[in-house]
């Protein structure tokens, strides 16, 4: 037999029903309420201690504490609230998977094994189809990567896009020559003549061969591009050949620096000579010829150069703003006269 004491009074029995556990519980949270009990820890303790004494005798109902029924809800609404994002998270990760899946689907053919005649047979047809792209391949190839082109071949056409962006200063300039009676060709691209007096950013746009004249060439140098900062400038060089020139030799260069009366845009006011002292006398001749001086003063600055080991004999250079040098009859006339200058000069 058990006994409780709870104040004054006292309980004797050998069985506790659910109606008088119930009681017992109400009486001490009462007691809770009233005020009996100095902290929550003590009313909890005593409150877990009571039930379990009470249940212990009443085998048929499973004892628990009310602090652990609310700690077991507590934890199953964590768990609830951790599963559920989980569920969440897997299902839209499982549609992304199938959408991929629906989107890289491929049929695959079932596997079947292939003859020998059959592979020799495809072989066979793969060499023909080969054979056959190779004949009516075309290929584009630009004339100024690929000087080994004639350059007739590549600017003949007129219909491919680098027909229609090429410099054709050299074709303007050929028309010029045979207009005033000068039998000028283009010549095919590749000769070695086209590095002379241009370099890795004055590109050569080609020669120009001249029949039955004192210039047997022409190189037409585009040294700089039009942009936002100005025009293009060009380098028209006249190959004058000279036997009386040695092969090995210092270079030798006379060139003309225009005085204009406002740069770039101002009138030239004056032409001066530069040169080595040796070359006075060929300098005396220009200066005194109003023909050279007047070439100098319309067109452009002139250079003169030797090239040793290079080329045997006198170039002469125009340089010219916003497009290449077109030689007139008279200018065609002055630049024969300079080369006379330079042939019968004294060595």
């Amino acid at each position: 037999m058990v006994c409780f004491f709870f104040g004054v009074h006292s309980v004797y029995a050998d069985h506790f029903t659910e109606d008088y556990i119930e009681s017992e519980r109400d009486k001490l949270k009462s007691q809770f309420e009233a005020g009996l009990f100095d902290r929550e820890e003590d009313y909890e303790i005593k409150l877990e201690f009571l039930l379990e004494e009470l249940y212990k005798s009443h085998e048929s109902v499973e004892y628990k504490s009310p602090f652990q029924e609310k700690k077991e809800e507590r934890s199953g609404t964590g768990l609830f609230g951790a599963v559920v994002p989980v569920i969440i998270i897997g299902y839209f990760l499982l549609r992304m998977r199938n959408r991929r899946s629906q989107n890289t689907v491929v049929e695959s053919e079932p596997y079947r094994s292939r003859s020998s005649s059959y592979l020799e047979n495809e072989s066979a047809s793969r060499d023909i189809i080969g054979e056959t792209e190779e004949q009516n391949r075309v290929v584009e190839s630009d004339p100024y990567e690929n000087p080994d082109v004639p350059d007739m071949e590549n600017e003949s056409s007129g219909n491919s896009w680098r027909e229609k962006l090429r410099d054709k200063s050299r074709d303007d300039m050929v028309q010029r020559l045979n207009a005033t009676g000068v039998k000028a060709t283009m010549s095919e691209r590749g000769r070695p003549e086209e590095g002379i007096r241009s370099g890795r950013f004055h590109r050569s746009l080609g020669l120009i061969d001249i029949e039955e004249d004192v210039i047997s060439w022409i190189n037409v140098v585009r040294i700089k591009s039009r942009d936002k900062n100005g025009p293009s400038r060009y380098r028209t060089v006249f190959a004058i050949p000279d036997a009386t020139v040695p092969m090995d030799h210092e270079a030798l260069k006379v060139a003309t620096v225009r005085k204009k009366s406002f740069p770039i845009f101002g009138k030239v006011v004056g032409i001066h000579w530069q040169s080595e002292e040796k070359l006075n006398p060929l300098v005396e001749l220009f200066t005194k010829d109003e023909e050279v001086e007047s070439l100098v003063t319309e067109v452009g600055d002139v250079q003169i150069h030797t090239h040793p080991r290079i080329f045997q004999g006198w170039t002469i250079e125009i340089l010219t703003v916003g497009s290449v040098f077109e030689p007139h009859k008279i200018h065609w006339n002055v630049i024969h006269k300079i080369a006379d200058y330079l042939t019968s000069s004294p060595r």
